[in-house]
């Protein structure tokens, strides 16, 4: 049996979680997205405490978009900690910034992020960072035939 592929998108601001749904269901693409709107509870969820301790017997998400300035806990932080647990240290993390500078990008990358993308996010950038890291997984909707 296979596992359905997830997606954890760590998002606080309403319209680019919104615009990301519409990205996502325009070009077809069904895997099942979590959003968490804070840097604590993002932790938490990913990695099984608190409020989501029950997921422990779900499957971890097989990516995450992360934007850099949440609440709570910044993404930088999300970020370090993600890559430094022998657990989660392969999920690929996209960094989103509304303005990524030099070096919030250099930043990204030293903490081991796949990439570091400005907002809004464009189609284009998902699939060329997907192709880049190999990514196989996303799920396209079949159009029924009747």
């Amino acid at each position: 049996m296979t596992v359905p592929v997830e997606i954890l998108f760590i998002e606080d601001y309403e319209p680019d979680v919104q615009f990301l749904f519409l990205l996502l269901k325009r070009h077809r693409i069904s895997n099942k997205v979590h959003v968490i709107n804070n840097g604590a509870e993002a932790l938490d969820f990913i990695f099984c405490r608190d409020k989501h301790a029950n997921r422990a017997s779900e499957p971890l998400p097989a990516a995450i978009f992360l934007d850099i300035r949440i609440p709570k806990v910044d993404g930088f932080e999300i970020l370090q900690q993600v890559k430094e647990n022998p657990q989660t240290t392969h999920i690929p993390v996209i960094m989103m910034s509304g303005s990524t500078f030099p070096e919030q990008s250099e930043r990204c990358k030293i903490l081991g992020a796949s990439a570091c993308i400005q907002k809004p996010v464009k189609f284009e950038d998902l699939c060329s960072i997907f192709n880049q890291a190999g990514f196989s997984w996303l799920l396209i909707e079949h159009e029924l035939v009747s």
